[in-house]
């Protein structure tokens, strides 16, 4: 169980930590900027702070044993996927999206076991090895955050938050 443990513990402090720099770096993006996006089919900045936080909620089923919540066929998953968070209107639902989506991932990851551990769970996009999905929701942020902090800089805010 010792490994386990070690996994579950790196999960957890790389989860709290991409959700503290999602965070972070969303708290920067102006309230007039929130829903402003470079083109029809890129995201806002709320956009992807809300999609972040309702992905977390589906990762803490998967790591609880559940299936994803997401149609069997991968254009229908991937289309579902974008426009998650797609209704959020306030920075204060985002974060409350993020917070809690992350809470319930840390709460799964309490849970995990060896013999979960050793299993491949399937998606609309392939089976990954359970380690792998604890991993997901803490680089999922993190290169969710990477590109707010790119649309930062399309409207001139080139400061690293």
């Amino acid at each position: 169980m010792n490994d386990v443990s070690q996994l579950v513990a790196q999960a957890k402090r790389d989860t709290e930590a991409a959700k503290a720099d999602l965070l972070r770096t969303f708290a920067f993006v102006p309230d007039d900027k929130l829903t402003w996006s470079p083109s029809p089919t890129a995201r806002s900045a709320i956009q992807i702070v809300a999609h972040c936080g309702l992905a977390n909620s589906a990762f803490s089923g998967l790591l609880r044993g559940e299936p994803l919540p997401l149609p069997a066929d991968p254009a229908e998953a991937a289309a579902q996927i974008r426009a998650a968070g797609r209704d959020v209107a306030s920075r204060e639902e985002a974060v409350r999206l993020v917070e809690d989506g992350t809470a319930r991932v840390i709460a799964a990851l309490d849970r995990v076991t060896p013999e979960m551990v050793a299993t491949t769970p399937d998606s609309p996009f392939g089976p990954l090895p359970f380690p792998v999905w604890m991993t997901i929701s803490a680089l999922h942020m993190g290169g969710h955050a990477r590109q707010v902090d790119y649309i930062q800089t399309v409207w001139g805010d080139v400061d690293d938050h």
